[in-house]
């Protein structure tokens, strides 16, 4: 992913699991993993990754054409409550320079509030769902017609 734009999600308390989108010439990369090395091996492999990545292509346009720019017109709403899970999500340019950091915000205001409110949640389930894939038989396919 050297010299490619990418998000990166991870989630956890003891251990993580986390997520990875790249962005390269040729269209999206997908990979996940855990550091909860006492978990057995599981099968996580996506059904079909390009129709997913289809499903998917307006979340993921947005999080890396729009994501960077619109973030500088919102003001995260911290949120106030102890949460014992750590919680990152990340873009990062191709100069692996971070671009936009969650803040584990409750939402974010500024003018198109609602819209990037969305989009956002969008991509943070996204991220979830490609990270826990124990959890995927429990979760909603995660596409761009969910709101």
């Amino acid at each position: 992913i050297s010299g490619k734009p990418f998000v990166f999600y991870s989630i956890g308390h003891h251990g993580q699991i986390w997520s990875l989108i790249c962005k390269d010439t040729t269209g999206f990369r997908i990979y996940n993993g855990t550091t909860r090395y006492w978990l057995k091996s599981e099968k996580s492999d996506l059904l079909d990754t390009l129709s997913f990545i289809e499903n998917n292509r307006i979340t993921l346009k947005w999080t890396f054409d729009s994501l960077s720019s619109a973030t500088k017109r919102m003001k995260p709403v911290d949120q106030k409550e102890y949460n014992p899970l750590s919680y990152d999500l990340v873009l990062y340019d191709h100069r692996n320079i971070p671009v936009f950091i969650y803040n584990d915000a409750v939402f974010y205001s500024g003018s198109d509030s609602v819209n990037f409110n969305r989009q956002i949640n969008k991509l943070s389930y996204l991220m979830l769902w490609l990270a826990a894939p124990s959890a995927r038989k429990d979760l909603p396919i995660p596409n761009d017609t969910l709101k």
